[in-house]
């Protein structure tokens, strides 16, 4: 495996463990623990920061690089950096919701 692949695996690596930890938040919150969901929010939010550094060193280095192009790995990668990061929106937005039913219900 070359640099530039490596370099997409772990973003993509990265990317599907902070979905993962973003679906989890959400299940902790629908059980009303919301510490535990914020926590796993911030848990797969430096995750999704670790991909993006990584996407952010890929990208300079083939902008010095000439005739690198864009592979069908990368576009993937970045796919499911941007995946990843609406998920996180989502994610914030039902451990709002559920606090509020929470509140609601007491």
């Amino acid at each position: 495996m070359d640099k530039v692949e490596e370099s997409c695996m772990k973003m993509i690596s990265m990317s599907g463990s902070a979905k993962t930890k973003y679906i989890l938040a959400i299940d902790a919150a629908h059980s009303g623990q919301f510490e535990l969901a914020k926590s796993l929010q911030e848990q797969g939010k430096k995750e999704l920061q670790v991909g993006y550094e990584e996407h952010i060193h890929m990208l300079k280095k083939s902008s010095l690089e000439d005739g690198h192009s864009v592979s069908l790995l990368l576009a993937h990668a970045e796919d499911q950096l941007a995946n990843a990061e609406l998920f996180e929106i989502v994610c914030r937005q039902m451990i709002r919701l559920y606090q509020k039913i929470d509140t609601l219900e007491q």
